[in-house]
Order: C-alpha cells, then structure tokens, then sequence
C-alpha cells in the first residue's frame, strides 16, 4: 500500500468549512440557523511541496491514484507538525482534485488540495 508523502509540505493553508446547521422559517417569515454540532465539514487543506526527488514524485503519484476522490486516508503527522491543525477521531482526508505537478529542469513542485471528511462520508 502507498503512503502518503513522509516529506514535510514547504506551505499549508487550511480553509475552514461550514458549520453544520439547520435553516428554519417562522410563521412571520425570518428566517433562522439552528447549529446542529460543533464541528465543520468541508476543511480544506492545501499542502504546497518544493524541490521533490522522482521517488517523492511516484510515492505522491501513487498514493493518488489508489485513493483516487473517493477514498479517505490519514495524514502522516509531519504534514500538519507545527500548526493547530486538529482532526477529531475517525475524520479522513480525501483529494479533492488530482495533484498539480509542476516540473523544471532541477525539481518538481507539487500542491495538492484536500478536504476533510467525516465517518459516514469518507
């Protein structure tokens, strides 16, 4: 099985998703949220990767195409070491898009997008 990239990420930024809540109308016509959990669905973590050897490259390349949109993954810690990153229990990753490779003639860089999803979703 492939793992995700043991290589910490040059850059992280992590997009807040949506609280879960339920819209209500009254009888005079407002309208109101009522939050259902305290949690958010839909984190979005972007991962930018510099100066990547070939094998860092195919082990990236791999993972994707085994876990490919539909499947959830953990996250190695060295991904999110050093920031307030939480995942509560049974969250999983999952791509949002292929990765995006992009090479020169001395290294390849990479930025993945990735979005957090609960049990019953992943």
């Amino acid at each position: 099985m492939t793992n995700f990239l043991t290589v910490p990420p040059s850059q992280r930024t992590l997009i807040s998703g949506e609280s879960v809540n339920t819209a209500l109308q009254s009888l005079s016509g407002n309208q109101y949220y009522v939050r259902q959990s305290n949690s958010t669905l839909g984190d979005i973590l972007r991962l930018s990767y510099s100066a990547l050897t070939d094998l860092e490259v195919y082990t990236l390349s791999g993972h994707y195409f085994l876990h490919g949109v539909f499947y959830g993954f953990d996250l190695p810690a060295v991904a999110t070491q050093g920031s307030t990153i939480f995942v509560p229990t049974g969250y999983l990753w999952r791509y949002r898009a292929a990765p995006e490779l992009e090479s020169t003639a001395s290294a390849t860089s990479a930025s993945i997008d990735l979005i957090l999803r609960p049990p019953s979703l992943t």
